[in-house]
């Protein structure tokens, strides 16, 4: 998820423990100083509601340094800095009351652990962090200067890299993109401190009711309407607020879409209403395929359905953009006279033409696509029936 170029030097890191040597226990990740991917999914298994990442660390236990008692963060700095201070204080032991927010450009200050952004320092050209990478300095006092907000994160996630050291650290991103998957059971800050990454894939729950369509909505009972308005407005409420916590640990989260492409999973009452309101819209599977055909690509009427579809997605979500699937749930394999003449009942144009209407959608939302499919496999029998796109099974 996370690689980072690091070229400061490593020896004499007192604090830190092998992973390999973890007894499978809380007691013994408490003691570690950054869970490690291994440790998280462990840690996931004990998830519940207000559970945390973070553990105290030994930070200091062969050192020799003095221990900082304050961390200093801006006063009108991003909610980044408030965070990644929280997630220090609690891995040095030290009371949350050690925060403490500062006026004006930063200084180091003896004793006290100083955050701040590198364009409000004065940093040789050696010293300012590339991408979102972070700087450490120690001359007369602590200073982590991050390129951006998460950069502090980042520093937060790892201390036992820097605290207490006397040299200048750096610390700065190999890849532009540093992806993960979102973890429901977990503060967004302290995944991004310990993983590194800086861009999300969410499950952001969403109920279209497609009431811009009305020869569609009218089709569905009156409770699956009121269903499907109510469940929607509530979620979209409960996605504005689990939104911001991304962009308060100053990194992108792109909310998945429903798995697969297949309308008919997607929603079973706005499928039933969208054949029943536009026949023609239904597409033409080929026999004995794993792969169906929920829609026809062919019939403008379903591009009706889908694109109205995604757009209230993506609008009740408010995220950074959206990442589409087109793996298993493959349901655009429509086999139909049109298809076959204009060529979308082939794999490659069928996932173009979706790209290409997803992305147009979502460019004037401000939004952004991502898409996962499948790279590698051949064709084969799963059961009773053919799997023709490569990557299953």
């Amino acid at each position: 998820m996370a690689d980072f170029d690091m070229d400061s030097p490593t020896t004499g890191w007192s604090g830190f423990e092998d992973a390999s040597n973890l007894n499978q226990n809380e007691e013994a990740l408490a003691n570690t100083v950054v869970p490690t991917r291994r440790d998280f999914l462990l840690l996931a298994g004990m998830g519940t509601a207000g559970a945390t990442l973070i553990r105290p660390a030994k930070l200091f236990a062969a050192v020799g340094a003095a221990k900082p008692e304050k961390i200093l963060i801006p006063a009108a700095g991003h909610a980044a800095f408030a965070s990644a201070a929280k997630i220090l204080a609690k891995k040095m032991k030290l009371d949350e009351s050690a925060i403490v927010t500062y006026n004006g450009a930063p200084k180091a200050t003896a004793g006290a652990i100083v955050l701040a952004l590198a364009k409000e320092g004065k940093l040789t050209a050696a010293d300012v962090p590339k991408m979102d990478g972070y700087t450490v300095t120690h001359t007369g006092g602590t200073v982590v200067w991050g390129a951006r907000p998460r950069s502090v994160l980042y520093a937060a996630g790892e201390p036992n890299h820097w605290v207490g050291k006397a040299v200048t650290y750096r610390r700065n991103p190999d890849f532009k993109i540093r992806a993960a998957e979102y973890h429901a059971d977990y503060p967004v800050a302290e995944q991004t401190a310990i993983f590194g990454a800086n861009f999300y894939t969410a499950r952001l729950p969403a109920m279209p009711a497609l009431q811009t369509l009305p020869e569609v909505f009218s089709q569905m009972s009156a409770a699956d309407q009121q269903n499907l308005v109510v469940t929607g407005e509530r979620r979209k409420a409960d996605n504005a607020a689990r939104v911001k916590e991304f962009h308060d640990a100053d990194v992108e989260v792109y909310a998945l879409l429903p798995y697969g492409n297949s309308f008919a999973t997607w929603s079973a009452p706005l499928y039933a209403a969208a054949v029943k309101a536009y026949p023609t819209a239904k597409g033409v599977p080929m026999a004995n395929s794993h792969e169906s055909a929920a829609l026809c690509p062919s019939d403008p009427l379903s591009w009706n359905v889908l694109e109205a579809y995604v757009k209230e997605w993506a609008e009740q979500c408010g995220a950074d953009g959206i990442s589409a699937t087109f793996w298993d749930n493959y349901s655009a394999f429509c086999q139909d006279e049109r298809c076959k003449a204009n060529g979308l009942n082939q794999f490659p144009n069928e996932v173009y033409e979706f790209l290409s209407r997803y992305y147009a959608l979502l460019k004037p939302m401000g939004q952004k696509l991502h898409m996962r499919t499948w790279s590698s496999g051949c064709p084969h029998w799963l059961g009773t029936n053919y799997v023709h796109a490569p990557g299953y099974g």
